[in-house]
């Protein structure tokens, strides 16, 4: 929410997060940062990210990377 990102209401453990048309280069990025997401392009839901819910520190942690991540590709958050 903080990044003003959509996210699909879950009751799973996993969110989808809607990234938009460079989701697969967010993807490759937070993939460098050693954060792991999954695309969702084999579903047809190419703008979107599968985030898997963790610990507190990791939710932390994906958001602190996904905010640098959409800041360096020069998006306004």
């Amino acid at each position: 929410g903080r990044l003003g990102l959509f996210c699909v209401e879950s009751h799973t453990n996993f969110i989808l997060v809607e990234i938009g048309p460079d989701a697969a280069d967010v993807q490759q990025k937070l993939l460098e940062r050693g954060v792991i997401v999954r695309p969702c392009g084999g579903y047809d839901l190419s703008v979107f990210l599968r985030v898997t819910v963790g610990t507190p520190e990791q939710d932390r942690e994906i958001v602190e990377a996904l905010e640098a991540v959409l800041r360096e590709m020069g998006r306004d958050i």
